[in-house]
């Protein structure tokens, strides 16, 4: 041992940490030549096929279909893990802070995906019991224990057990107790490192009070080359996500494509929807209904083509005018409701109920979750033809009535008693990371394409506080607490003595937009052929039902085509509103 000499910790540790450093940042390319790449790796392997099929004298039902890219795993990859957010790198907060979600130096692949696209967060986070946990539980335990030896005999007089059933009952009980007091302080220690929604924010998000909540949307304007002829036309574009979804489901490959191709001075709005996102959680359940949705989606858009120029983000001066993209011309420009899955509804109901300059001048509408309902030539014979029949129809309808409304405020009840049970359920299951590729992998047609930073995408919600409290409300609101009120009931009551009930044999929304189609407005329906979460044939019966509206059903693509099929989803948009400018134009 005499001609050994002991390593010092400062010359071998820190520089190969310095190397090792070196290395790292030369394997990572800049965000710019990183989405560059993604971008002319989408362009270049675009080889795709349309086909037309002869339309109806009331509408037009279109196929897409597409070869697929010999590379379409790594083109797609590569757009996931540059697109979105590599524009808006983030500094990480402080390490050792007390709420911060920073991983630790040495992380799994997993770890390492998510700091890629968000790295001020540690999705790997474990809680584990500390000591005074630990003590906590072992008082627990004790002090049951000796209450149960010192009213053993009484316990036994009153409900007559002995032997192996005493000591089972027992032992349950107690396993209950010591289980559930494990979760509340693993739960505890979640809940002190959960952030704040502007701590997890992008560089380019925008939090605005709409309906008295603080709504968390991304905005992008219109760069598009302009054609000699005809004169191009801006749009204002709104944006609707679906379920469990948030912005990014846009951002991740569609939101900076549809940019591109609409004009220079069009404006889209991405949202997050109530319980979704960095978008507020709000007490009151009548912000996360779907018509609350639809207006928060009218209303951001409106914000943003009517706000100061100057205070907007991305706001770009056109050259010899002084004037910038979002000026006072923008307020008029026609507008574009959009929305995907769930979101389809609440699009459906913000073109519906729009007035005036919301009106839209085309809905687009992809996998939309909204059943169709049966054609009209299949509807039952209308009130005019069919009268009441007097006092017993009345009596018949409203016991009915009655017996709906008892078994919603039964179920309310109940929901409302098992809610702290569902929250800790909630809270375990959709902090898994299997739990978001599971659910992404059924949504996807090519689940190779899947990648974590997707995930990440979809799962960052969960790391912000009142997540959860969020999507009970939102289910709450939309599917438990609906139609229980006073004033529902007695509108049922008012439907069934006039007969009206017969009258739409549609549901009210379907009949809205065929009256909407009716108008002149023009609708789009994208749907995935392979979609196994909304079947594509409730699609072609919604396109059969709305007079000249148009279908594109993508092959090969499933429940996501803006995400699984940027491009060609870009495509059928700006083909659609190209044609909707012609037509007017002629």
């Amino acid at each position: 041992m005499r001609g050994k000499v002991k390593p010092d910790y400062a010359t071998t540790c820190i520089p190969s940490m310095r190397h090792a450093l070196i290395n790292h940042k030369s394997q990572v390319s800049t965000p710019k030549s990183l989405g560059t790449s993604a971008l002319s790796a989408g362009v270049k392997n675009l080889s795709g096929t349309r086909t037309i099929v002869q339309p109806s004298k009331s509408q037009e039902i279109r196929a897409y279909s597409s070869e697929r890219p010999s590379s379409t795993t790594n083109r797609y990859a590569t757009n996931r893990d540059c697109l979105p957010f590599s524009c808006s790198p983030f500094s990480p907060p402080i390490l050792g802070s007390k709420r911060s979600f920073v991983a630790a130096s040495s992380i799994s692949s997993e770890g390492a995906a998510a700091q890629q696209l968000y790295p001020q967060l540690d999705f790997t986070f474990s809680p584990r019991l500390r000591l005074s946990d630990r003590v906590i539980l072992s008082t627990v335990t004790t002090t049951l224990v000796l209450i149960y030896a010192f009213y053993r005999h009484r316990v036994l007089a009153t409900f007559a057990t002995f032997g192996l059933a005493e000591w089972g009952v027992f032992a349950l009980l107690l396993g209950t107790c010591l289980l559930l007091g494990r979760s509340l302080l693993l739960e505890g220690q979640y809940k002190a490192r959960l952030l704040k929604p502007s701590e997890a924010k992008d560089e380019d998000s925008i939090f605005r009070e709409v309906l008295g909540i603080q709504v968390h949307y991304k905005r992008r304007t219109g760069s598009g080359d302009a054609p000699a002829s005809p004169a191009p036309r801006p749009w204002g574009m709104a944006l609707w996500h679906g379920f469990g979804a948030n912005t990014y489901s846009w951002e991740c490959a569609a939101l900076q494509r549809l940019a591109e191709a609409l004009c220079y001075g069009s404006v889209i709005t991405a949202h997050d929807c109530p319980g979704f996102g960095l978008t507020e959680r709000a007490p009151s359940a009548a912000k996360y209904t779907f018509k609350a949705n639809a207006v928060i989606g009218r209303k951001v858009l409106d914000l943003e083509l009517q706000r100061d120029p100057e205070a907007s983000p991305r706001a770009v001066e056109e050259p010899g005018t002084g004037a910038t993209s979002v000026d006072s011309a923008a307020r008029d420009m026609p507008r574009v409701y959009m929305g995907h899955s769930m979101g389809g509804r609440s699009a459906a109901l913000a073109a519906v109920e729009a007035k005036g300059a919301e009106r839209p001048a085309a809905v687009i509408l992809v996998a939309p979750a909204i059943i169709a309902g049966r054609p009209r030539a299949q509807a039952s014979t209308p009130s005019d033809a069919a009268p009441p029949q007097g006092r017993l129809r009345l009596l018949l309808g409203a016991g009915i009535t009655l017996v709906q409304m008892m078994f919603s405020l039964i179920l309310m009840a109940v929901w409302k008693a098992i809610n702290p049970l569902l929250l800790v359920v909630l809270r375990g299951t959709v902090r898994a990371n299997g739990f978001w590729w599971k659910g992404l992998a059924g949504a996807w047609y090519d689940k190779a394409a899947l990648t974590q930073n997707i995930v990440d995408g979809y799962r960052r919600p969960s790391v912000v506080q009142g997540w959860d409290d969020g999507l009970l409300r939102f289910v709450y609101a939309n599917f438990i607490g609906s139609g229980t009120s006073i004033s529902d009931f007695l509108g049922k009551m008012q439907a069934v003595a006039t007969g009206r009930q017969q009258e739409a044999p549609l549901p009210d929304l379907v009949q809205q937009l065929v009256e909407l189609a009716e108008s002149g407005v023009p609708i789009l329906i994208i749907h995935g052929q392979q979609d196994l979460l909304v079947p594509v044939s409730n699609s072609k019966n919604l396109a059969a039902l709305l007079p000249g509206c148009e279908l594109a059903v993508m092959e090969q693509c499933g429940h996501l085509p803006m995400e699984e099929k940027p491009a060609e989803f870009v495509d059928l948009i700006h083909d659609f509103l190209s044609r909707q400018q012609l037509r007017e134009d002629q």
